[in-house]
């Protein structure tokens, strides 16, 4: 990378200078071919030629030719106007004074055209006849420069421009293009490469590097795998067995402790092993009806006693993955039924960019200083929510922010105006493209 911008830079700096040596070059012929001196010369031949000339008919034709020759002179009749000149600076009075000096010429007047950049001389001849040459002006020496450092900044940046592009399409592309291979890997772990077109030597070793990684974290996730389905196994049949002999307890206390005991080591495995997997991930992106999924979700809750109900509109769809989107409402609602109080209002409406899943309690709510962290895997702030009996790995929250997060969205909580806290679930429209594609 650092031998390609070097060259980059290099080229455009050689290009600009080649090309500004070419224009001063042509300048200065052009500057050659116009110099007073020349001027003053083939002005002094032509009226040598037209005074020594005995007829008016050689005098027309020598102007003629000097015409055709490219010298822009012109034969007026009559006297020349009075001597004047406009302005007193040196190169104006060039032709002029070489002219006056050098081959003994009488001027009669001398302007300059700036509009035109064009020098008016006017010099008397016999016959009662003049003669008026106009030639172009001479470019003065900080003219020429701000001309020439003119045209060559415009040059070398005219390069520079049109290097960057190169520099954007062969650097900086590459780049992004490992950068959305990298962000789209926490969502489609199974990707083959990183970058798979031709890059600066650097950035095909990052990507080299972060293929390699990426190959490990994926042993590191299939191991995790295998381990979740042998624990998955291994534990759940001995609870059940030690469920099944529970019951065959005769004091019923002893009965009652032990089964709910074995309940919260039900849920404490559950609540593990649905963090740990990977199935919301690889689930596919399809159009579901919101309402119905919440629906669904609210009836099971409210089934076993929970204050639970929906409030909103009676149909929206949504491209999404529902087993994440229904896992994160659930544990929202969970941890509203769990800490809060009587009653919990599951709402859905859109917003800019989305749309918004609301879960309101009235419960105690959480303090400002521990909502955030309530969302990390294994913190539990049951003291804060009055939940203190109840047994949980704190992952529910951690579960539903990863949930909304891998739709490009996040999980807010805030104070209810009437008491209890409220969590948003935000899911933009944009991560539909996003994930579907």
């Amino acid at each position: 990378m650092t031998t390609q911008i070097t060259a980059i830079v290099t080229l455009a700096v050689m290009l600009g200078a080649v090309l500004t040596v070419i224009a001063i070059t042509l300048l200065s012929d052009s500057g050659q071919k116009s110099s007073p001196s020349v001027i003053a010369a083939r002005a002094a031949m032509i009226v040598q030629l037209v005074d020594a000339s005995a007829h008016h008919g050689d005098v027309v034709r020598i102007v003629e030719t000097a015409r055709a020759q490219g010298i822009d002179v012109a034969l007026v009749d009559g006297p020349p106007p009075a001597r004047r000149a406009d302005g007193d600076d040196a190169p104006l009075r060039s032709v002029s004074f070489r002219l006056e000096a050098g081959w003994g010429v009488d001027v009669a007047m001398w302007e300059r055209s700036w509009d035109q950049d064009i020098e008016t001389v006017v010099v008397p001849v016999a016959r009662d006849a003049h003669l008026v040459f106009r030639m172009p002006l001479q470019m003065g020496v900080w003219r020429g420069i701000v001309r020439i450092g003119g045209g060559t900044l415009v040059i070398v940046t005219l390069f520079v421009v049109l290097l960057s592009v190169y520099a954007r399409r062969w650097i900086a592309r590459p780049l992004d293009a490992l950068a959305d291979a990298a962000v789209s890997f926490g969502q489609s772990p199974s990707d083959d490469r990183l970058l798979s077109r031709p890059a600066p030597r650097e950035i095909v070793r990052v990507a080299a590097a972060l293929d390699g990684m990426r190959t490990r974290i994926r042993n590191l996730i299939d191991d995790r795998t295998r381990m979740l389905v042998a624990i998955s196994h291994d534990l759940r049949t001995p609870l059940t067995r030690l469920g099944l002999r529970a019951e065959r307890i005769a004091d019923p206390a002893i009965r009652s402790a032990m089964q709910t005991d074995l309940d919260q080591i039900g849920r404490m495995l559950n609540e593990t092993l649905d963090y740990l997997r990977d199935d919301a991930r690889t689930g596919q992106m399809i159009r579901c009806d919101l309402p119905s999924l919440i629906t669904t979700t609210c009836s099971g809750f409210a089934d076993v006693g929970h204050g639970v109900r929906y409030d909103g509109p009676a149909r929206l769809t949504w491209t999404c993955r529902p087993g994440a989107v229904a896992r994160a409402i659930g544990n929202l609602v969970e941890n509203g039924v769990k800490h809060g109080g009587k009653t919990v209002v599951v709402g859905l409406h859109s917003v800019d960019g989305g749309i918004e899943i609301v879960v309101a309690d009235d419960g105690p709510g959480i303090p400002a200083d521990l909502r955030e962290r309530v969302f990390e895997p294994f913190f539990k702030g049951n003291s804060a929510r009055g939940g203190a009996g109840q047994a949980g790995f704190g992952l529910g929250l951690s579960i539903a922010r990863d949930a909304a997060r891998l739709h490009g969205g996040d999980i807010a909580l805030n104070d209810r105006p009437e008491g209890g806290l409220v969590a948003r679930l935000f899911l933009p429209a944009a991560a539909q493209h996003l994930l579907t594609s």
